[in-house]
């Protein structure tokens, strides 16, 4: 069997096991094992392989950003930076999506990762803006799609 053939069903079994409800490291086990039984994968290789992707700089850095983004919240210091922006934005009307794109910038300029801008500004928006009429979709789908934007400003994990 070819390796895009594998690949495409080993890719199939995952979806068709995240479909039914399986919890998700027993579906990346289920293809894994697919790849080892079928194809010419050697489990050495596959464990080297993961290996070498924890310990990416690129990963690696992400749960400290999370972390980074969890302590800027409970420190204090994401209530006021939405604070300072909610006086030059939130008196317009859907000020506090402002209020939420212009910090998760902020933020990003920041740190240079989504992550941390939704970690910092997500617990303390979302609320507020339900507190004031928004949908709680809208609401969680705004911040995480602002958040993006420390992507876009430099300096950044990608």
């Amino acid at each position: 069997m070819d390796s895009v053939t594998l690949s495409a069903i080993s890719l199939g079994i995952l979806m068709i096991l995240l479909a039914v409800g399986v919890p998700i490291a027993f579906c990346f086990s289920g293809a894994l094992l697919f790849m080892i039984l079928v194809g010419e994968v050697s489990m050495k290789g596959m464990m080297m392989w993961g290996l070498q992707q924890i310990l990416s700089p690129a990963l690696l850095c992400i749960p400290l950003f999370i972390y980074a983004g969890a302590l800027m919240s409970d420190s204090g210091i994401a209530k006021r930076l939405l604070e300072f922006v909610d006086i030059f934005v939130g008196r317009v009307k859907g000020g506090l999506g402002y209020v939420a794109t212009v910090a998760s910038a902020i933020i990003g300029a920041i740190s240079g990762s989504a992550f941390t801008g939704v970690a910092a500004t997500g617990n303390i928006l979302i609320p507020e803006m339900e507190k004031r009429g928004y949908p709680r979709p809208f609401a969680t789908a705004l911040v995480t799609v602002s958040s993006i934007l420390g992507v876009l400003i430099p300096p950044s994990t990608r």
